[in-house]
């Protein structure tokens, strides 16, 4: 086969799959709502009342996730509250701990994190963490007011330990191997309650950014067109 032939069939070859879905998110997701409920699965719940919702991000002294979760009894004995990082991936086992003046990509966690400070340097260091297929920006490079919110969803998760207190499957489920939805599965979050507003700002951060959409808008979706 001569090397014009080659060519001709390299240029004409289909885009790889993933870059098929790639679209803008106001094309995904119809409002902020449809963004936080979809695009990490079950893992969040949108909430208009929000006294009783949690934010990714503050800038205020001390965590105001902390009183939310107990205003919603998650701290409890009676709700099997522990105090300690329940999310099992890059995560500190026990309780969080205070990290050093070094760590400051995901600062309003730094005196009681569940994450180490290696997990969390950087954007880059959040967003390639998980491995090719899983980074937020496949469709291109982000606006960086959209990115923020990635990264600021990516510190509650590595480091919130509210975060946990939303684990989807119990140690007894996660050991089960007849437990499909559940088998090895202690990473994944189910239904937390996250402020309407923000997930309403995100959504306008991001409105004309392009994302991998797949068929359901799930981010996790996306890796299976690598």
């Amino acid at each position: 086969m001569s090397k014009s032939i080659i060519l001709a069939l390299a240029l004409a070859a289909p885009a790889a799959a993933w870059e098929d879905t790639c679209t803008q998110f106001s094309q995904i997701y119809t409002s902020g709502q449809d963004l936080c409920e979809t695009m990490f699965g079950d893992a969040f719940k949108y909430e208009t009342n929000e006294e009783d919702a949690f934010t990714m991000w503050w800038f205020e002294a001390g965590n105001p996730n902390n009183a939310v979760a107990t205003k919603l009894n998650k701290t409890t004995a009676a709700s099997g509250y522990t105090g300690e990082c329940e999310l099992e991936y890059f995560h500190k086992s026990g309780p969080p701990t205070a990290e050093g003046s070094d760590f400051t990509e995901c600062h309003p966690w730094k005196d009681s994190a569940c994450c180490y400070e290696a997990t969390v340097t950087t954007p880059t260091a959040l967003n390639e963490a998980y491995g090719k297929g899983y980074e937020w920006d496949r469709c291109g490079k982000m606006s960086q007011a959209c990115e923020r919110f990635f990264v600021q969803e990516a510190c509650l998760y590595e480091c919130d330990v509210n975060a946990g207190l939303y684990r989807k499957c119990t140690d007894a489920q996660a050991a089960d191997p007849t437990n499909e939805a559940c088998y090895e599965n202690k990473w994944e979050m189910y239904k937390m309650p996250i402020k309407a507003s923000y997930c309403d700002a995100w959504y306008d951060a991001c409105y004309e950014d392009y994302f991998c959409g797949g068929e359901d808008g799930n981010f996790f979706s996306c890796a299976e067109y690598y």
